[in-house]
């Protein structure tokens, strides 16, 4: 019995051996393999697609097809004197992989862009020497993606094949919306005029990106028209770091877990400001830089970073008992008096919404205004 045992679990310890490297028989452990290893065939949940594949863009001259033997089709696409030649297409999933030869001619660095943002640079010195594991990513959203393969350095540019989702296409190359034209980082106020004294929020808002999950901005308001008075954190996002110093706010924001991560439009952060003279009042996203918390850290252009002009009138906002500040007490009067004549009450502004009464449109305007008020607040 013993014996039999023993067979037993060296056969077992065998069989985990096998499995810790990623293969029992013909069977292929999903995602066992890393960047450096040969895989010879996709793993599972994976499909490969051959570089003669008609959706894949050779961009530069002198691109052919070369036999090294052992790829699966046979060929590697190549050329000579690389610099600036890049191979373009999108594709659909969330995961890519991207397979090539290694060659002690191939180019020194090659840069990985998807959705128009530089995501990884590489190079191909690699131990073994046919269908390696590159490059890959495996925790991009569920959606279609631009991908270019740059090489920047001297020698070979080669190209050989790439693993996406079993369920995923490739499709020729077109630059989506998420690409360096747009606009990434803005403002975006709630109202852009506002009276002396009236609080305003402007919203801190990122678009035109995807797998964003951490920002560092700064941002120049003009403090002779403007009063900062504070800044609310929203749901999923949490304010790491805030400085207000000479008219400039510096952020640092995180994203709270994979489902907080920024795939669409969002707004990261409310900024509360207060109006005290008046004109036009510039409120300018002056630096950015983002990060995707993979391998990706992009710093934004002039025009990745937008602004937003805050137009002050010269109406001076009064509050109900000139406080300065409209807060529940405010409220309160108007409540306390409601359909009496404003005429009668001197000490206080109880005619809001100005109609020679004290009416619903009063008690709505000043609950608008209080809640408006950042530091009116529970304590």
């Amino acid at each position: 019995m013993n014996k039999y045992f023993k067979k037993f679990s060296i056969m077992l310890l065998m069989l985990l051996s096998i499995i810790g490297f990623g293969t029992i028989q013909n069977v292929t452990v999903v995602n066992a393999a890393t960047v450096g290893q040969q895989l010879t065939q996709p793993e599972g949940g994976w499909r490969r697609v051959e570089n003669t594949d008609s959706n894949i863009n050779y961009i530069g001259k002198n691109w052919g097809l070369y036999y090294y033997g052992t790829e699966s089709d046979g060929n590697t696409s190549c050329v000579m004197n690389p610099n600036g030649v890049s191979v373009k297409f999108n594709f659909t999933g969330n995961k890519i992989r991207i397979i090539n030869p290694y060659n002690p001619l191939h180019g020194e660095l090659i840069e990985v862009y998807i959705d128009g943002i530089k995501v990884n640079t590489h190079s191909l010195a690699f131990s073994d020497h046919r269908q390696v594991i590159a490059y890959e990513n495996n925790n991009l959203s569920n959606a279609e993606h631009c991908f270019e393969y740059k090489f920047i350095g001297n020698g070979e540019a080669v190209f050989d094949a790439v693993d996406i989702d079993s369920n995923g296409q490739l499709k020729p190359y077109s630059e989506l919306a998420t690409t360096s034209s747009s606009v990434i980082l803005n403002i975006e106020p709630e109202k852009t005029q506002i009276h002396l004294k009236e609080t305003v929020t402007a919203n801190l808002t990122i678009d035109n990106i995807k797998e964003i999950a951490a920002e560092d901005v700064r941002i120049k308001y003009d403090n002779t028209k403007l009063k900062f008075l504070s800044m609310d954190e929203l749901e999923g996002i949490k304010l790491v770091k805030s400085e207000d110093k000479d008219g400039e706010l510096r952020l640092i924001l995180a994203s709270k877990g994979i489902t907080n991560v920024v795939n669409a439009k969002k707004a990261l952060l409310k900024l509360n400001f207060q109006g005290i003279a008046s004109g036009d009042a510039l409120v300018d996203v002056t630096k950015g830089k983002v990060s995707d918390g993979i391998t990706m850290e992009k710093d934004l252009t002039d025009a990745e970073c937008g602004q937003a002009t805050i137009k002050i009138d010269d109406v001076i906002m009064k509050d109900v008992n000139n406080s300065g500040e409209f807060t529940l007490l405010d409220l309160a009067i108007d409540g306390r008096h409601f359909s009496e004549d404003p005429k009668t009450l001197t000490q206080y502004n109880t005619d809001t919404v100005v109609n020679n009464a004290i009416d619903n449109d009063d008690l709505t305007k000043i609950g608008e205004y209080m809640l408006a008020n950042p530091t009116y607040k529970f304590s």
